[in-house]
Parts: C-alpha cells; sequence; structure tokens
C-alpha cells in the first residue's frame, strides 16, 4: 500500500509540473465567481425565493436543481480536459529509461500500475473538490438552504472518470501513446455513452435486429458515464424512490474488469 501512495503522489507531482493543478485551479476559481455574481446580481431573484408561496421542499429542489445545473455542466468540461491531462500518464511512465527507474525499485508491477491510475482519479477529485464545494458553499449562503447531498457529485464527477480512464490505461499499455486513448475516450464519452443511455428510444429508428441486441450488450457491457452522473445522480438528489443503482453495479463491474486486464497485459509487458 505505501508503494502505491508513493507512486499516486509521483503521479500528482508529475501533474502539478505541467501546471495542470493551477489551469484547473483558475477554472473553477472564475467558474465559481461567475456563479457568486450572478446571483449578486440577482438579489430580486432571491428576494423572490424569501417571500415566495414556496414550501422547505420545493424550494430545497429549486436550489439543488440550480447547484446541478452548475456542477453538471462545468463536469462535462472538467472530464474532458482531465482526458486529455491524464493521457500521456502511462505512455510516459514506458518510456525508455523512466520504465527502467521504476522497475528498478522495490515495487510490483501491478502497484506500479495501480499507483499511476489512481494518481489521474486523484487529480479529479481533488479538483472537482474544490469547484462542487465552491458552488455549493456560494450558491447556499446565498439561498440560505445548506443540502449537503450536493457534495455527492464529487464522488460521483469521481467515479466517472475513473470509468473513462480504463480506457486511456489499456490503451497506453498497449501502444505506448496517447494519441489512440484520447480518441477511443473522447469518442466514448461524446457520443457512445448519450446513445447508449437512449437506447430505447434509438432502437425506434433501428430496423436491424442485429443492431438493437448490439446496441443491448453495448449498454450492458460498457460504463454507463451519461447515465450515472446525468440519471442516477440527480435522481439520489431529488429523493427518487426508484434509483437506478444497477447502472453503477455494471459500471463497477466493468472498472473491476479493466483493471484486472490491464494487470494482466502489464505483466506479460516486455519491457
Amino acid at each position: 500500500m505505501r508503494n502505491i501512495l508513493i507512486i499516486i503522489l509521483y503521479t500528482l507531482k508529475e501533474l502539478f509540473a505541467r501546471k495542470l493543478f493551477i489551469a484547473f485551479g483558475i477554472i473553477s476559481t472564475i467558474a465559481i465567481g461567475v456563479i457568486w455574481l450572478i446571483l449578486a446580481n440577482g438579489s430580486v431573484m432571491i428576494n423572490q425565493f424569501g417571500s415566495s408561496n414556496l414550501n422547505f421542499e420545493e424550494m430545497e429542489k429549486v436550489v439543488i436543481g440550480f447547484e446541478i445545473s452548475a456542477i453538471l455542466f462545468l463536469s462535462d468540461l472538467f472530464i474532458l480536459i482531465a482526458i486529455f491531462s491524464s493521457a500521456n500518464l502511462i505512455p510516459s511512465m514506458l518510456e525508455k529509461g523512466t520504465i527502467d527507474v521504476f522497475l528498478s525499485k522495490p515495487i510490483s508491477r501491478i502497484q506500479l500500475i495501480s499507483g499511476k491510475y489512481l494518481g489521474g482519479v486523484t487529480f479529479v477529485f481533488l479538483n472537482m473538490t474544490y469547484l462542487v464545494v465552491g458552488i455549493f458553499l456560494v450558491v447556499s449562503f446565498y439561498f440560505n438552504l445548506w443540502s449537503f447531498t450536493v457534495l455527492l457529485a464529487i464522488p460521483v464527477i469521481t467515479f466517472t472518470f475513473a470509468l473513462l480512464n480504463i480506457f486511456l490505461l489499456i490503451s497506453g499499455l498497449l501502444t505506448r501513446g496517447s494519441a489512440l486513448g484520447m480518441i477511443i475516450t473522447y469518442f466514448y464519452f461524446i457520443v457512445l455513452s448519450p446513445i447508449l443511455a437512449a437506447r430505447d428510444s434509438v432502437s425506434n429508428f433501428i430496423d436491424s435486429g442485429f443492431l438493437k441486441q448490439t446496441l443491448d450488450v453495448l449498454y450492458y457491457i460498457l460504463p454507463q458515464v451519461h447515465d450515472i452522473v446525468k440519471t442516477v445522480f440527480k435522481q439520489i438528489l431529488l429523493q427518487n424512490e426508484n434509483v437506478q443503482y444497477e447502472l453503477i453495479l455494471y459500471s463497477s463491474l466493468f472498472l473491476i474488469i479493466g483493471l484486472s486486464l490491464s494487470f494482466f497485459i502489464f505483466e506479460k509487458k516486455d519491457l
């Protein structure tokens, strides 16, 4: 465990050296500032909340809805940037000289790959914590309504990136490059995942039974990053009785299988 922690810290240091923490921090600070300005200059809207006929539960849903909209919009942007930022972590580790130094240390290959993977995930976790907590404090202060369940966005969005990071991990191990991994991950996140999330509607426009079956298979074997954030997260916050926790289960199985496959590839890889 100590070796994995050392590699995680090394990876975070590597990302910090690339000024990525600073870039994310600036973007988050600007976003939080913009939200604060919108609320500060929207005193009429805030006063209307105070004097409206909405009960506490209705007001809570409105405030949570505002926080969700801001967080989800920015989280998509952050994930896109995080994919680009993390794509080269594995290829850079596999460079001749660098990998020799790592393997010369008393550390196993599984510990090494786990630390690099978790380092990228931790990077997203830290940045999302700053962003979400900042938005939560600003919005909650102005509406004087503190719904701490909004902070669930931190682990949910981090988990989403952890799923996407599997594509970068395996692709980096197989190709020793970052380009293919970025292309695959961006395509899945931007194009394929939303299609799978809307597979019931999409199926109505498909005549081929084979394509419909293919769509269903892909839905259950690939991580549902779109549904986890856009559907499950909202269902939990809005206290929906029929939360689709099975989507998290399917995606967790993908994560376990993906990590296991990456361990196998790295153990067998000739370096």
